[in-house]
């Protein structure tokens, strides 16, 4: 959390942080890791701004659309490094779902 409190200290007054993330079930990969509901709740805490925003995606064969965290929170990363680049049937390159964050100073 140590990146939230230095983007906090950066931002002026009122002014706005940009963060998105990989959202689904929690998944620790080598070099990452994808968020559930309460990492993403723990964001928005921890940055103690005015007010917070929260938009999710998730991705499906037609592409990304606007969702909402109880559709995307059972979604799983594809991760080409550990399972190859073999196609799957929703046609994910990574990420199925995100959670977009804008939070205010």
């Amino acid at each position: 959390m140590l990146v939230v409190d230095e983007l906090r200290r950066m931002s002026a007054p009122g002014g706005k942080v940009f963060i998105s993330v990989p959202f689904g079930r929690e998944q620790r990969h080598d070099w990452f890791q994808q968020f559930t509901s309460a990492m993403v709740a723990s964001i928005v805490e921890r940055f103690q701004g005015t007010a917070a925003s929260i938009r999710y995606y998730s991705y499906t064969r037609a592409g990304w659309q606007i969702s909402n965290s109880t559709d995307c929170e059972r979604s799983q990363y594809f991760d080409f490094h550990l399972e190859g680049r073999k196609r799957n049937s929703d046609l994910a390159a990574a990420a199925r779902a995100v959670a977009c964050l804008e939070l205010t100073k």
